[in-house]
């Protein structure tokens, strides 16, 4: 029978911004961070003397990269990154709500369980008013570069002001 200390395992949950140990240290990405790193080495690849073929799981995702990539732009994604990172939240929760772009409030509270947890615990609104401002400001550095991506984050800033 093995040995188990279960004193040291963690329950991990999401809903509660709970992961493993392994987690602590470990950076998240945004898909259209992952994408653009995949293109590079695409990139880097094909200007090689030898060129190799790739894995199917490399190929795999870059299309799923490719097909849910929220931003297209390496300024857009360092704006959006920088803004949601003043708001003083969690990785996880950074890169969900980038990630996933939810179209109301209550799509977030679904897909981000810890968004309903801040909306309940959230007396004044002072959170989601913050983190609407930190989006317009992603929508208004979108407008500076014209980029087709202000949409984007046009909706987060509605789920974020209702």
């Amino acid at each position: 029978m093995a040995n188990v200390n279960h004193t040291e395992m963690i329950e991990e949950d999401a809903a509660d911004l709970q992961f493993p140990k392994e987690f602590e240290n470990a950076e998240t990405l945004l898909i259209s961070e992952v994408h653009m790193l995949l293109e590079h080495r695409k990139a880097q690849n094909e200007s090689a003397e030898e060129e190799q073929e790739f894995s199917e799981v490399f190929m795999k995702s870059l299309n799923y990269t490719d097909r849910f990539r929220k931003f297209k732009n390496k300024e857009i994604i360092a704006a959006v990154r920088n803004l949601l990172m003043q708001k003083k939240l969690h990785k996880f929760e950074l890169a969900s709500l980038a990630n996933l772009c939810p179209e109301n409030p209550e799509e977030a509270k679904a897909l981000i369980p810890i968004v309903a947890v801040l909306a309940r615990n959230s007396s004044s609104g002072k959170a989601h008013t913050q983190r609407a401002s930190c989006l317009r400001g992603a929508e208004e550095e979108g407008a500076k570069r014209g980029e087709e991506n202000k949409r984007v984050a046009a909706r987060q800033i509605q789920m974020e002001s209702r």
